[in-house]
């Protein structure tokens, strides 16, 4: 029997949303393992703080709950360490797949999103748009909680435009206890996504989301020995951003309100300011002129914080997941300008145009990387002279005034049982590694060099000395520095 007309409709409306949302996800699947191919390729770290999750990973995979800062909260890296363990791979590289993977997932939430608020043509575009824009593609590759944070604060949304039922209730639980048990804001967040499902008169859904909180701080408390309050982080961080980022800003611009605030949006983004502008205009439209006053009003709460993280200059990585709200929030614009912007020419256009953008700007992303990754190669590096010192090595720190100490950030990739003393500490044991500066004074009170010195750049600006010592005062003549090395500050 032949279907009628009205019968296959719906069943085309299926395949041609199947086939969009896959189009989306190999588009996201395939810029990010582009990306992460010509960067890191798995085995560097990537992103704010980045070495405190990889470091509190590494941890947990070996059994030390204690490794946790206490600000880290720690499913994701517990998530990261079993895998490890599971799959015999470095911490890192587990971290970059589940970002990667994480990021790819929620492009195609985007466009489940946008499709229920703006139409399929719109929300296709929505989720392309997540899928492709540089800034998002390189945010999702971050090896840290922001990513499956992100995802899981989409989820929840996605939750609250399906059909309301029994799918939707565990959506929403499940996406409130991820986003709840990796960061400390995910109970800021999710105090912001609940009055959302009232305002949708989701009464359920938001009970599933409360008890859904209620399970991610059990997780953060079972797993975590000593965790900071939410509560308080909350207030802290509100506190930091409303006094200090827009002054911080301007002085590093040295620039008035206006014109740091463009240099710092495009830097942080990704992306031109325009088009971020752009963006919050049509955002705007979208949700003041929506004939879906509910979802309007539900989009607008959820999507309230990022007004304050812009207004104030905040970190950009907090503001990843807000931007995929964002971006359907512009594509609701769209759709309240007039009905040709949504029609198939102007959405084929608009999708060519995130096509090329992507291919011009991932490579130019690439380049801008390459100072960043050459540190973290030569930061990983140093962890092989680490390592030669055996089982459980010393590291003697001698860095100048106001610098960072490096080996901090090489603990990621430096045994577990790496003890690291600064220079001038009293110490007796076995082999050392001093590590200084260029400029710093390789020798020091209580110290003999016991080989030559090894120079590892950072950058074209700053190089290290690495130094076999070991404990003793009685120092013989300085070691010949390796070539192009100036004569050891402090020898006769």
């Amino acid at each position: 029997m032949v279907q009628s007309e009205p019968q296959q409709a719906p069943v085309q409306r299926r395949w041609g949303l199947a086939v969009g949302l896959a189009l989306v996800a190999i588009a996201a699947l395939g810029a990010r393992l582009w990306l992460l191919h010509h960067s890191t390729g798995g085995e560097l770290p990537m992103g704010p703080d980045v070495e405190d999750w990889v470091l509190s990973a590494r941890r947990l995979a070996s059994g030390d709950p204690g490794g946790l800062q206490y600000h880290r909260y720690p499913l994701v890296p517990w998530l990261a360490g079993w895998l490890a363990g599971v799959a015999s791979l470095p911490v890192v590289t587990v971290l970059a797949w589940l970002s990667l993977s994480s990021g790819s997932l929620a492009a195609v939430l985007t466009a489940l999103l946008g499709r229920a608020v703006a139409g399929p043509r719109l929300g296709l575009l929505a989720g392309l748009w997540v899928a492709l824009a540089p800034g998002l593609v390189l945010a999702s590759l971050h090896t840290t909680a922001y990513p499956l944070f992100a995802l899981a604060f989409l989820a929840v949304l996605v939750a609250l435009v399906r059909p309301a039922g029994v799918l939707s209730g565990l959506m929403m639980a499940f996406g409130a206890l991820v986003m709840v048990a990796s960061l400390a804001q995910g109970a800021l967040c999710l105090i912001a996504v609940l009055p959302a499902a009232l305002l949708l008169r989701r009464w359920w859904d938001a009970v599933f989301g409360a008890v859904g909180g209620g399970a991610g701080l059990l997780v953060v408390y079972l797993l975590h020995p000593e965790p900071y309050d939410p509560v308080r982080w909350m207030g802290a961080e509100a506190w930091q951003y409303l006094s200090g980022n827009v002054a911080e800003e301007r002085a590093m611009a040295g620039l008035g309100y206006a014109q740091a605030w463009w240099s710092w949006v495009q830097s942080a983004l990704e992306q031109p300011g325009w088009l971020t502008l752009g963006l919050l205009v049509l955002a705007v439209v979208g949700l003041v002129f929506t004939t879906r006053r509910r979802w309007g009003l539900a989009l607008a709460w959820a999507l309230g914080p990022i007004v304050v993280l812009l207004a104030v200059m905040g970190s950009a990585h907090h503001l990843l997941h807000l931007l995929p709200v964002l971006v359907v929030a512009a594509a609701l614009g769209l759709r309240a300008v007039h009905p040709w912007a949504r029609s198939l020419p102007v959405v084929l256009v608009a999708a060519g145009g995130l096509v090329a953008w992507s291919a011009v700007g991932l490579p130019e992303l690439v380049r801008g990387l390459g100072m960043q990754l050459e540190e973290e190669r030569s930061v990983a590096a140093l962890c092989d002279h680490v390592e030669a010192l055996g089982p459980s090595p010393v590291v003697i720190t001698a860095m100048g005034p106001g610098e960072i100490d490096p080996v901090s950030r090489a603990q990621w990739a430096c045994p577990p049982h790496m003890t690291v003393l600064e220079a001038g500490r009293p110490w007796r044991g076995g082999p050392a590694l001093l590590v200084a500066w260029r400029e710093a004074a390789l020798r020091q009170p209580g110290l003999t060099w016991a080989g030559e010195p090894t120079e590892l750049t950072l950058d074209p600006s700053r190089s290290l000395w690495l130094v076999p010592v070991r404990a003793g005062s009685a120092a013989p003549s300085p070691p010949v520095p390796a070539p192009g090395l100036p004569p050891a500050a402090g020898g006769p």
